[in-house]
């Protein structure tokens, strides 16, 4: 079994309340994550943060592994894309594009920032 040793950190406020579907939200989140932890370095860290601004919910979930190339940035949220399929053996390119289609269901927005070599952040905004 290979073992990344990735650390994990959180800063959840507490007593957030939102009105969303608890199990697409769900699917939002291990989507993120699992993408945090399969592009992820060796020996790296994912930050997880959740909390509240104005009346909106905000979510960062950022990594430090391999990021994504300016060319490949708007792309990514299109079904079956990938931008470089011998990576992931085990997508199939629908991840994101799920991801983007429930938070604008839940009326939110969803942007990322990346750097070649140095790690993604998504952003979600409710």
């Amino acid at each position: 079994m290979n073992t990344k040793n990735i650390t994990i950190f959180s800063e959840i406020t507490p007593d957030i309340y939102a009105n969303i579907d608890e199990s697409m939200m769900m699917r939002v989140f291990i989507n993120l994550l699992s993408n945090a932890v399969t592009y992820g370095k060796i020996d790296g860290n994912i930050h997880f943060k959740l909390y509240s601004q104005e009346k909106m919910l905000i979510i960062e979930i950022s990594d430090d592994g391999i990021g994504i190339s300016s060319e490949h940035i708007d792309k990514i949220w299109t079904r079956f894309y990938q931008v470089d399929p011998s990576r992931n053996s085990n997508g199939a390119g629908l991840g994101l594009s799920m991801v983007k289609k429930i938070i604008e269901l839940h009326n939110g927005e969803i942007f990322v920032e990346s750097k070649l070599g140095a790690g993604t952040t998504f952003i979600v905004i409710l």
